[in-house]
């Protein structure tokens, strides 16, 4: 990606922009991955032999990182490793990436790793939202307890608005997210 991260909040609306056009969790057989890959079968020389491919799509904190800065190293490792965090911090050395900034890519990861993309929506909205009025959890607490809170607000939002969470759909509230506060279903 050649865009330029200057803080925070400009992190989450990349991030959050980037899930909800991807729409699908960067995985290969089953396991979340910074850049996704595809298999690709072949025989050569009468051996079954495996190849992958890389499909473009990437995780939370691996569209964070720059192709420059990337290294399959960095696959089975979490998003608070070292080597990971210095490859964000290389990306854009702009960011004045700290501890907050590690607890907010921390959550975003959570939410692709451990939610379906038709959960994202929701879910991103409100965590964007706690980011940009600097919610004080999410500089002094734990991602367990920011996603209690992000979890929460969704529920409070459906319930309020008389929406089931099936009847929800993730057009609208992708528009939601970007802008539009029509409550289109």
């Amino acid at each position: 990606n050649s865009v330029e991260i200057n803080d925070d909040k400009e992190a989450v609306d990349f991030v959050v922009k980037h899930l909800l056009t991807q729409n699908q969790r960067s995985e290969c057989e089953g396991s979340c991955y910074y850049r996704s890959k595809d298999v690709v079968w072949y025989t050569d020389n009468e051996y079954d032999e495996i190849e992958y491919e890389f499909t473009g799509r990437a995780c939370a904190a691996g569209a964070l990182i720059k192709d420059s800065e990337y290294n399959e190293d960095f696959e089975n490792e979490p998003a608070s490793d070292p080597h990971v965090v210095e490859a964000i911090k290389s990306s854009h050395p702009d960011w004045d990436f700290n501890e907050t900034s590690l607890r907010i890519v921390l959550t975003l990861q959570r939410v692709h790793d451990s939610f379906s993309p038709s959960e994202w929506p929701l879910l991103l909205t409100f965590l964007s939202e706690m980011v940009h009025e600097e919610h004080p959890l999410i500089s002094t607490t734990t991602v367990e307890d920011i996603m209690v809170e992000v979890k929460a607000r969704a529920y409070t939002y459906l319930r309020d608005n008389n929406i089931g969470f099936v009847a929800i759909s993730a057009n609208s509230l992708r528009n939601r997210m970007m802008g539009d506060n029509s409550n289109g279903q």
